[in-house]
């Protein structure tokens, strides 16, 4: 089968994915260095959105605007903390088939060479066998999932700016 690709980039329906932070973060009146983190993620053309597991998560308000806080687990077994802006609560169909309003914020995502700012909805998935799950509004018109194949691409996307 041919794609219609750009590069033609084939995936399969696991793969690990970077998420690179802003370059610098605030926490309280002090800014911090963030590192990137490394996670294996469901790629699933199924799913409008992505979601993330996101352990401990809290809402807050920060200068006017509110926010989310929670931690991330890489591939290493290092916890993490986020805060970010939060950019709508989604209403958002569950695997179950219920309906849940999710927290949502933007991720700079990395796939391969493919870099993307993206929403992800931030959901408890502890019961689910990948922390992330990429849906096709990140996929679409970037990669052809081949479903009988994973692990194709490993993230390798050059440093950028990150909102």
């Amino acid at each position: 089968m041919r794609s219609c690709l750009v590069g033609d980039r084939s995936i399969g329906t696991f793969s690990n994915i970077l998420y690179r932070p802003p370059r610098v973060a605030r926490r309280g009146n002090t800014k911090q260095r963030l590192r990137e983190i490394v996670l294996e993620a469901k790629l699933d053309s199924g799913a409008r959105t992505s979601s993330l597991h996101a352990g401990n998560l809290q809402q807050f308000r920060r200068d006017g605007k509110d926010w989310a806080a929670f931690d991330v687990t890489d591939n290493e077994g290092r916890n993490v903390r986020i805060e970010r802006p939060l950019v709508r609560i989604a209403q958002v169909k569950s695997a179950l088939g219920t309906d849940e309003a999710r927290p949502t914020v933007t991720l700079g995502i990395c796939i391969g060479t493919v870099y993307r700012v993206t929403e992800v909805n931030l959901v408890d998935r502890s019961e689910l066998t990948k922390p992330l799950l990429v849906g096709r509004r990140f996929l679409r018109g970037r990669f052809l999932v081949d479903m009988g194949r994973r692990h194709l691409l490993e993230p390798l996307c050059r440093r950028k700016t990150v909102p």
